[in-house]
């Protein structure tokens, strides 16, 4: 990510900037030139009749994952019309209130329209711009965020709205280098999050196998026999 935001992908010549180095034809811009905020509520827990709908509805809980699809919660359009906001498809959500503030700032971008509740920010990307290019140069520049975090008088974590919106960012003025960059880093994450799975899976299967050695369910020997052979150790 680093190497793309420094470079772009056209091989130009580079420029010093407040951000750091960028392509020369690049430029910086305010988050709140290219997006517009969104904030989000609560329907009334009392109402139990109102998450029972089919309106996905996100919480701090459920940015622990770069993209919104399936979520815990749903609402029904009469809770959404009371107390709620239903965001467009590729909004990028940001925590603004919450202790995980202490630790990192979590971000996401909805693959889906989405309600939210007041402790995220949604930002709704203007016509013109990539909201998948918008969203990885927020999380390249997100630690320049972490500055604006204080704590409210409930002792809470919170990050300023203002800071969001005045977040600089390195712009191409080409559109279809936004897109390439979004490709690259997509194929990236679609990458890492592959060999994520199959880590887990081999995890998993070395569990298994570990406590079926413990348990004498499974011999150890056929493992010791073919480590031997690997190793021209003679048996």
């Amino acid at each position: 990510m680093q190497h793309l935001f420094t470079y772009g992908t056209r091989s130009e010549p580079t420029k010093q900037t407040e951000v750091g180095e960028i392509p020369e034809s690049w430029q910086l811009a305010p988050l709140k030139s290219i997006a517009r905020l969104l904030s989000g509520g609560t329907p009334s827990k009392e109402r139990l009749d109102w998450w029972k709908g089919n309106i996905p509805w996100i919480s701090p809980k459920d940015l622990k994952k770069p993209r919104l699809n399936n979520v815990e919660d749903y609402i029904t359009h009469e809770a959404l019309n009371n107390g709620s906001c239903l965001a467009p498809a590729k909004t990028i959500f940001i925590v603004v209130r919450g202790m995980v503030l202490a630790k990192d700032i979590p971000l996401a971008i909805a693959e889906i329209p989405m309600a939210f509740n007041q402790d995220l920010k949604g930002m709704s990307v203007n016509p013109g711009y990539n909201p998948e290019y918008i969203y990885r140069a927020v999380v390249w520049r997100k630690s320049s965020l972490s500055r604006a975090i204080g704590t409210s008088a409930h002792g809470t974590k919170r990050l300023d709205t203002s800071a969001i919106e005045e977040l600089v960012l390195p712009m191409p003025i080409n559109l279809k280098e936004q897109d390439a960059i979004s490709m690259i880093l997509t194929a990236a994450e679609m990458k890492a999050t592959t060999l994520e799975k199959e880590i887990a899976i081999l995890q998993e299967f070395f569990k298994a196998m570990l406590e079926e050695l413990m348990t004498g369910q499974l011999s150890a020997l056929p493992l010791i026999d073919e480590n031997a052979l690997a190793h021209n150790i003679p048996g």
